[in-house]
């Protein structure tokens, strides 16, 4: 899902018409200017109304009018106050940075009206021509829908984003992964990871992993009760297993040892024959084995 909000906000911001307007008609009032505007906007709209995944969307640039799916206008000077504020610092600072996962943007929320309950995590493109930045927000349902198929009876999923936001795939606003002993040591994690650690009053199994580069973790717990109630299960089912193999292995047994038996006292009714003189007896066995050798 991030890899696709990542390539569709690279397309839209270096898509020609987008291009065109910001670079060629920003600041501009003429016909042509508002003619590149319309063709600009349709082709943000029509690249992004159409996913599943997207809530709302922003793009606004150092000149030009901004596009997005509020209803709440930006004022004429927003790239500016946005690279001052928290949501954009890291662009300020970064000068090379393109692209940046946040779980809000507090300015953007603030100026445009757009709750932010209403997504779950936002993708910030910057236009490499054009001074600008697309803001992506993706649905919140999207994000609980996948976290959901990852929890388990007893079993908590959640998302973590850099900025501090964590997303529980119950529903639940209470944070259970941030402010933990093992926080920074998750969200800088490089690659997947567990172990055993206590949250709150409770011993659970940690489970992390990185979402490819974009600063965000998924994370799990599983109660130590549930892990302890599901090792007693296996125990039970091997020892039922362990029994039914013996009971097997005895019938198993009784069946070769009553088979060889019969053969044995065969053999021996035979002999005793040969022994009392009648040497017309023919000893004589079914098995294709030692016992036929014996007979022959």
């Amino acid at each position: 899902l991030c890899k696709n909000i990542e390539n569709k906000a690279n397309e839209l911001v270096s898509s020609e018409t987008v291009q065109s307007y910001y670079k060629k008609y920003g600041g501009k009032t003429d016909s042509k200017a508002m003619d590149a505007y319309r063709s600009a906007q349709s082709t943000i709209k029509n690249g992004l109304v159409t996913s599943k995944d997207v809530q709302n969307y922003l793009i606004f640039a150092a000149k030009g009018n901004s596009m997005g799916s509020a209803s709440g206008a930006v004022p004429a000077d927003f790239q500016t106050q946005y690279l001052e504020s928290a949501d954009g610092s890291v662009f300020a600072s970064e000068k090379n940075r393109l692209g940046m996962w946040s779980g809000t943007h507090p300015l953007i929320s603030e100026t445009t009206g757009v709750s932010e309950n209403s997504y779950a995590i936002s993708y910030t493109q910057r236009m490499v021509k054009g001074d600008g930045f697309l803001v992506i927000d993706v649905k919140m349902d999207s994000i609980l829908e996948m976290l959901g198929q990852m929890a388990d009876e007893g079993a908590v999923s959640a998302l973590l984003t850099p900025d501090g936001r964590e997303i529980r795939g119950d529903g639940s606003e209470e944070s259970m992964f941030f402010g933990q002993s093992f926080t920074d040591r998750v969200l800088g994690a490089e690659q997947a990871g567990s172990e055993m650690t206590e949250i709150g009053s409770g011993k659970y199994l940690l489970l992390y992993a990185p979402v490819g580069n974009t600063g965000m973790v998924l994370c799990g717990a599983i109660p130590e009760t549930a892990i302890l109630k599901t090792a007693s299960s296996i125990g039970k089912i091997t020892v039922l297993i362990v029994a039914l193999a013996i009971l097997i292995s005895l019938l198993i047994g009784s069946v070769l040892a009553r088979n060889i038996s019969g053969e044995v006292q065969g053999l021996i009714g035979s002999m005793e024959q040969i022994s009392q003189g009648d040497l017309t007896a023919q000893p004589a066995s079914k098995r294709r084995d030692e016992f036929q050798k014996l007979t022959l």
